[in-house]
């Protein structure tokens, strides 16, 4: 019976098997420094089992610091079929001192020979010294190809991912490293929940409780720019429900950014905060999975406009557009009211969508006037979207309902605005953008306050709607 280690051990053999004999390259450093003057890339081709080089990543808030890497070898098609993946092991007294490569390293710039090799974005799970790099060349494509060709790129690269992921995923095969993401404003049962959920949806997520505040960092680095070995975060949202996953920065060119090295949610182009991030700690994972770093979000830098396989991709010194989420919250009879303010910067990727983030803004500030997120009772919610049609034309949406709940109340509460809000956007007959969500009213009561219905009525003339299956039905 084969074991995570025993794979991992058949496929070093069988990269020497493939010739990849240890050479005695000359190691070499050469962080990159300044924006305007790119590193020289290694090509793949040139790649040797047996060189050595440093690699960097920041451990404590800004400062980057460096350890050594080893090529084990090179993995043919191991990212996509056209991608290839280098092998490395790591050592050092900076890595020692975090059991190895931990979440949060992805996009750690690599250098061989004073040349950019890559990023570490893989993982084995059982052997943290051991880590998959996404070599430079596919990097700096992305740096320099449109958005739009890169979104063809990711669509091909996506259709590839599910047959990789099926063939390999069981054998302990490399995974991309699992990306930290900060969440505020809730409590850690709805944490564990969320990471439950994300694990359902198959995502390389580790989801963790945080305070959040966009604050200036210290130590290191230029203002407005995120470096080389830098943490480079990926916002979703800020204010009272905030959401921001953290790797590290690779490579730069003038104002474009490259880092991480993998996907985030493999959506192609995107419009996220690229923001500064400070690292607090590497957090021990008590799974034996992969320990992770934890930060707090600095200054924003730029904005993210592309996800895509072989990392993500910013552009510094541009904001990031966004959807202002706003609530006014009650808890009847208790005195505890909130003013509730959240940016959502993703509307429509699938798992964090602008419903989602709508619902878990919601759900932040009731669970705030509650005191707990699981209380019985009910509630009158109220909101308008506000959005553009694709013509053009301003539009307006309202609506309103009550709800009650034995076991949460605050949870019942939010639901349907998600699904609102979503119908709207991903609605099959036309493009629309949303400008703004506003929950106007939102009323938690301690008693049931339901309606009983006593009586219905239904319709006996013909059908006024031929091409639906329903009359009407009135209730009384």
């Amino acid at each position: 019976m084969f074991t995570k280690r025993s794979m991992l051990a058949v496929c070093l053999s069988l990269l020497m098997v493939a010739g990849l004999a240890p050479s005695a390259g000359a190691s070499g450093s050469m962080l990159q420094t300044d924006c305007n003057n790119p590193p020289s890339v290694m090509a793949i081709s040139d790649v040797r089992a047996g060189m050595t080089g440093k690699a960097y990543t920041a451990l404590s808030g800004r400062t980057i610091s460096e350890f050594d890497v080893e090529v084990v070898g090179v993995l043919p098609g191991a990212i996509y079929p056209l991608i290839d993946m280098v092998l490395i092991k790591v050592s050092g007294p900076a890595v020692d001192a975090v059991d190895g490569i931990a979440a949060g390293f992805s996009g750690s710039p690599v250098y061989v020979d004073g040349k950019l090799l890559g990023a570490i974005a893989y993982g084995f799970w059982g052997n943290s010294y051991i880590g998959g790099v996404t070599p430079a060349e596919s990097m700096v494509d992305i740096a320099s190809l449109p958005a739009t060709s890169l979104s063809r790129l990711n669509a091909r690269a996506e259709r590839a991912l599910s047959t990789i992921e099926s063939s390999v995923g069981e054998l302990g095969a490399p995974r991309p490293l699992p990306v930290p993401v900060a969440v505020g404003g809730v409590s850690p049962q709805r944490i564990a929940k969320l990471q439950a959920e994300v694990d359902a949806a198959g995502l390389p997520l580790k989801v963790y409780r945080a305070a959040g505040s966009t604050q200036s960092g210290s130590g290191g680095g230029s203002p407005g720019m995120i470096m080389p070995g830098e943490s480079l975060s990926a916002v979703l949202s800020e204010g009272d429900a905030f959401a921001f996953g953290t790797g590290t920065a690779t490579y730069c060119d003038g104002a474009t950014v490259v880092g991480w090295g993998h996907p985030f949610f493999w959506t192609g182009t995107v419009t996220m905060s690229m923001n500064e991030a400070d690292v607090v700690t590497v957090i021990e994972d008590t799974s034996g999975f992969f320990n992770f770093k934890i930060a707090t979000l600095g200054e924003p830098a730029g904005r993210l406009d592309f996800d895509g396989n072989a990392g993500i991709r910013g552009i510094s010194g541009q904001a990031a557009p966004s959807v202002p989420i706003t609530s006014s919250v009650e808890f009847a009879g208790h005195g505890a009211t909130r003013q509730g303010t959240t940016n959502a910067f993703v509307t429509k990727d699938i798992f964090f969508s602008l419903g989602w983030t709508s619902a878990w803004h919601l759900l932040t500030n009731l669970d705030y006037v509650s005191g707990t997120g699981f209380r019985p009772g009910s509630s009158l919610v109220e909101w308008t979207v506000n959005g553009t049609r694709q013509d053009g034309t301003p539009f307006t949406a309202s609506f309103d309902n009550r709800y009650w709940d034995s076991f949460s109340i605050t949870d019942a509460s939010v639901f349907e605005l998600a699904g609102f809000v979503d119908q709207l956007l991903f609605n099959p007959f036309e493009r629309v953008t949303v400008d703004s969500v506003d929950v106007g009213r939102a009323e938690l009561f301690t008693d049931r306050r339901t309606i009983d219905i006593t009586k219905t009525q239904a319709s006996t003339t013909s059908n006024p709607h031929p091409v639906s299956d329903f009359g009407f039905l009135r209730a009384m």
